[in-house]
């Protein structure tokens, strides 16, 4: 499968991340001490495919927690399959975990694209470890025949917290160490217009909006941002869940995450039309 299958028909990509419900209630459970408080996950996963893949491009699952929900989701609607768990990941400077069983030609197999989510420093003491992994990686989607799309998730390095001009700095070589070895690009919010436009600027491929705020109004605007400095779109996660209970998750399918899923991609398809 190929970039366009997860693309609207101008070219712009929202791209629905399901993979990362997991994660997320399981953090959400554990930081409002409900650690025994039933959730099922599965039927969370397959109501949002079900309501929600209709409104988006392309969809990400991973291979494990709902994959059965893929059945479910909108006919029109692509799909990119994960293809390591960053939940077992437990130090960013750790090489990334892949499922177990599963791979690329498994991804072929299920008509999807090939999402690889990183960990990454430019300066980190496994950087090269990591580029010849997803150059692999790559060379093993191109025999397969289907694109990869590749997560970025920058880390500070001796646990400092990176500021904003080392981030945009890292950032920026992160994308020339890896933008001749994926089909598409998923990055962070750049934090400015102008480094956005330096990004775009930089990559012979498309890159698109990953969400990491957990605030809803603030990453529509870094949508915005983003898209009119040259992202062809963005992936939709945890921040569609932002503000709300865990208990309130299967409820909320059909309600503001719907309405935030709807507005999100509205958002995209408008930004890129006006190009």
């Amino acid at each position: 499968m190929h970039l366009s299958r997860i693309q609207h028909d101008l070219g712009s990509i929202t791209l629905l991340d399901l993979s990362c419900l997991a994660e997320l209630i399981s953090q959400s459970q554990s930081e409002k001490s409900l650690p025994n408080q039933k959730i099922d996950l599965s039927t969370i996963i397959n109501s949002s495919s079900q309501a929600l893949t209709e409104h988006v491009s392309g969809v990400i699952f991973e291979p494990i927690n709902g994959f059965e929900a893929i059945t479910q989701k909108n006919d029109d609607c692509g799909l990119a399959l994960a293809l390591t768990d960053k939940s077992e990941q437990h130090q960013p400077t750790e090489l990334p975990t892949f499922y177990p069983n599963w791979g690329v030609e498994f991804v072929r197999h299920n008509y999807g694209l090939a999402y690889l989510k990183l960990f990454y420093h430019p300066g980190e003491p496994k950087a090269s470890e990591k580029i010849q992994l997803v150059a692999e990686v790559y060379d093993h989607c191109l025999y397969e025949g289907i694109d990869l799309v590749l997560e970025i998730s920058l880390f500070a390095l001796n646990d400092q917290k990176n500021t904003l001009e080392e981030f945009q700095e890292a950032q920026l070589l992160a994308v020339q160490d890896f933008r001749d070895k994926c089909h598409l690009m998923a990055l962070e919010y750049a934090h400015s217009a102008l480094a956005c436009a330096t990004l775009t600027a930089q990559l012979d491929v498309p890159w698109i909006l990953v969400d990491r705020t957990p605030n809803y109004a603030e990453f529509k605007e870094q949508v915005r941002i983003a898209m009119e400095s040259g992202a062809m779109g963005a992936t939709l996660g945890q921040v569609l869940w932002q503000g709300l209970e865990v208990d309130q998750y299967q409820q909320a399918v059909t309600t503001t995450v719907r309405d935030r899923v709807i507005e999100l991609d509205r958002i995209i398809q408008e930004s890129l039309s006006a190009k």
